[in-house]
């Protein structure tokens, strides 16, 4: 006998390049097509250069001018579909409004702890929250951390399941072996770094010329670009990648010993698990909930504080012999978070739903 498949709507735009579009475009690729007919959404251009359409997966693009026509693949996404995922927060009143009319079920992921720079980039904080409730009892955490905080915090009510994101392990899979030549080279990964802690990486820097440590992602800092800090400060052990694209990333990757990662205000980063795909641990603060997944001188290393990074990577210095159980493991943790793996929860909760 032939199941009819449920028809699930991601509502991200799988071509355009952001967080929540990349986790849309995971999950259109990696939901069982034998269970869901999968329909998603393409902004009317194209920033990710790596994009190719899945065979299977129904894409609704948008059309110009976006700003009054943008509805219209949400509109026919929820009318069509038994369940979507609407990570974006577009459309809000629509979608409801659609869903109660259709039957369709939403459901949503809260991605950052609501506190910090993540609240106070907000206009109105009380109409953000309130956006998210709007989901109960269909809203998900991340996280264990994150979904407790805003429960205890704000008075949100999870789905009792977390929906962790998932890296693509194939993507950052390396076959060299880290660690084999001692703590050599050290990285930091981040876009927006004026909100990423860059000072703690360069200062850390600073205490360690003989180490080199590469900056990966945007330069503007509080005070100017960081190419001219570098060069203001003479710092000749630290080197400025710009941008990089996942294979690009990848590449440098696969000769990096040690991440040190001094954001405080994240949700889930990624970028730590893409790391340990590669082999690649982490230094990075707990204010997140990050030892959740890392076990601290397992896999890698959750501090409170720069002098506490300055600490493990002096120790990791001055016993090299450590580094490469370190990369083992990290490896094995990138493994646990395979979209491959975690696909198999969200197609359980979504068959729940």
């Amino acid at each position: 006998m032939k199941y009819r498949r449920i028809k699930v709507f991601l509502g991200g735009y799988v071509n355009f390049l952001n967080a929540q579009n990349i986790n849309c475009r995971a999950l259109s690729e990696h939901l069982d097509k034998d269970r869901f007919e999968v329909w998603t959404m393409l902004f009317w251009y194209q920033n990710a250069k790596d994009f190719r359409r899945v065979p299977g997966v129904h894409y609704l693009k948008s059309r110009r001018p976006v700003r009054f026509l943008g509805w219209i693949p949400y509109f026919i996404g929820i009318l069509r579909c038994d369940v979507a995922y609407l990570p974006k927060g577009e459309y809000e009143q629509l979608c409801h409004f659609m869903a109660r009319w259709s039957g369709c079920k939403l459901f949503t992921t809260l991605e950052g702890v609501l506190a910090g720079t993540n609240l106070s980039k907000v206009n109105n904080q009380a109409t953000y929250i309130n956006h998210f409730r709007r989901f109960e009892p269909r809203l998900y955490g991340i996280t264990y951390f994150m979904a407790d905080h805003a429960c205890r915090v704000h008075g949100l009510h999870f789905a009792s399941r977390i929906l962790y994101l998932g890296v693509e392990y194939s993507q950052f899979a390396t076959k060299r072996q880290h660690g084999g030549k001692g703590l050599q080279n050290v990285v930091f990964i981040g876009n927006n770094i004026m909100y990423k802690g860059i000072e703690d990486f360069l200062s850390v820097a600073v205490r360690f010329p003989d180490i080199n440590f590469h900056c990966v992602g945007g330069n503007q800092m509080k005070d100017g670009l960081l190419e001219t800090y570098i060069l203001d400060h003479d710092l000749h052990n630290v080197k400025y990648h710009g941008l990089l694209d996942h294979s690009r990333l990848a590449a440098l990757l696969s000769d990096m010993d040690l991440m040190y990662f001094p954001s405080r205000s994240e949700g889930f980063p990624k970028v730590l698990l893409e790391a340990a795909c590669a082999g690649v641990p982490s230094i990075c603060y707990g204010d997140y909930g990050a030892a959740e997944w890392i076990t601290t001188g397992q896999d890698g290393f959750v501090v409170a504080d720069v002098d506490e990074a300055i600490a493990v990577i002096s120790n990791l210095y001055n016993h090299p012999e450590q580094l490469i159980p370190l990369a083992n493991n990290a490896v094995m943790l990138g493994r646990r978070f395979d979209w491959q793996c975690q696909v198999k929860v969200w197609e359980d909760e979504i068959v729940k739903l």
